[in-house]
Formats: structure tokens, sequence, C-alpha cells
């Protein structure tokens, strides 16, 4: 359990395949990257359909989300942060 607290959390989450997010699953999204950022890491979304795109514009979260076209840009972003 004490590698999961010191471990830096680098998340992609693929939205390939998704129709759409209910308010549930944004919960789960914001729920990962605070998550994620209290661990000094980060959340990344790739692949967002319009739908989402939309969705995540409306409730502003596009402005706290990083979106990528593809798993390997996404990755690639982490590795830039480090840099």
């Amino acid at each position: 359990m004490e590698f999961l607290r010191t471990t830096t959390a680098k998340v992609v989450v693929n939205l390939n395949g998704v129709d759409s997010i209910d308010s549930g699953g944004l919960g789960i999204l914001v729920g990962l990257l605070v998550s994620a950022r209290n661990r000094g890491g980060e959340l990344k979304l790739v692949s967002p359909n319009e739908r989402i795109k939309e969705l995540l514009r409306r409730t502003s979260l596009d402005k706290i989300f990083r979106v990528y076209g593809n798993d390997e840009e996404a990755v690639a972003a982490f590795r830039k942060q480090v840099a």
C-alpha cells in the first residue's frame, strides 16, 4: 500500500467507443483526476467523440482535462512534463 501512496499517478483514459457520459461518469473522471493530482500526477483523456467534447465544454471541464487524439500523444505529453 505504501507503494501506491508514493507512486506518481499518470493515467490515460481512452474514450474511443464511448458514446456518452452521464453525471456519474463525469464524477468518476473528476475523482480520478483529483486522485492523480494528489499524488503529483495527471489524467489525460483520449479520443472523446464530439458529443463528449461538447459535454466537457458545457460543464467547463474542458478547462481542467487535457484531451489528446490518441494514446501515443497522451503518453508523449507525460514525457514532456518530466523533461
